[in-house]
């Protein structure tokens, strides 16, 4: 009786240890949970799944990795955290690289975090890899318009990114551009969410690239007289220290990081 209850009890840790056993466990209740629209939950289940995936001796077929990846994201996407589900269906795509839903998706949450120009890419993928079905017009259609719309958001004038007119002088597009700056800058970001904080790197590069298009003399009507003018609304070389941080190319971001060493919040005029 001793040696049964011994090898039911080893039965019972092996099944315990097991990473294969418990990834599909959990998995299954993960599922069954982001069915029921328990997202937070499934979220949670997944991300355990997933966990022990990585302990298994040998992966799950990718198609298994695609679904469990996918319906993470869907599930973080429903929770409005936009940039961890860009991210899994990143991983869903890495698995099974034509997935289609994965890609489409992916694109509303870059969109979303006004990441326009990778949004763009996929919908172009998908237009460029798409199958067309007398009953499957409408997807391609709609995919075909959002492209159009995300083109014309990436391609918004200097003036509309700056909230400035189109006649607004020197002064006043440097005084819209430290305001915008100001709002966006990562160290206004520290305490934010992932997603408040990509929506501002974005914005913060789309920001200092409509300056330099309108402080460029080749690209400005009034060129010649723009030094002058700052001068004489007092925008001029008292304040040169500024504009190394404003103007210099160490300030631009990327989507790879900083160029350089961002400016402090300090150095901006607030603590």
């Amino acid at each position: 009786m001793d040696i049964a209850v011994l090898y039911r009890w080893k039965d019972m840790q092996r099944v315990l240890c097991d990473p294969s056993l418990l990834f599909s466990n959990r998995t299954a209740r993960a599922t069954k949970l982001y069915k029921q629209g328990e997202y937070e939950l499934a979220c949670d289940g997944y991300k355990a799944a997933i966990g022990e995936m990585c302990r298994m001796p040998s992966q799950p077929l990718a198609d298994n990795r695609a679904v469990v990846y996918f319906n993470y994201a869907r599930s973080a996407q429903s929770m409005g955290r936009l940039t961890h589900a860009a991210e899994l269906f990143t991983h869903v795509l890495e698995a099974v690289p034509r997935h289609e839903r994965a890609l489409d998706h992916r694109s509303e949450c870059y969109a979303a975090l006004y990441d326009y120009d990778s949004a763009i890419a996929d919908l172009k993928e998908l237009t460029q890899s798409f199958k067309p079905s007398v009953e499957a017009a409408t997807v391609l259609q709609g995919w075909t318009a959002r492209q159009v719309d995300l083109r014309a958001k990436a391609s918004k004038k200097p003036h509309a990114t700056l909230g400035v007119g189109v006649n607004a002088t020197p002064a006043e597009i440097k005084r819209a551009y430290r305001t915008a700056c100001l709002q966006h800058h990562p160290d206004k970001q520290a305490n934010a969410s992932d997603d408040s904080r990509t929506r501002s790197r974005h914005l913060f590069a789309r920001i200092q690239t409509a300056y330099e298009k309108l402080t460029a003399a080749p690209t400005r009507n009034h060129s010649s007289s723009f030094n002058a003018a700052e001068r004489a609304s007092g925008y001029g070389d008292d304040d040169d220290d500024d504009d190394d941080y404003f103007a210099g190319t160490h300030f631009r971001p990327s989507t790879s990081g900083w160029g350089g060493a961002a400016p402090s919040a300090h150095e901006y005029g607030y603590e």
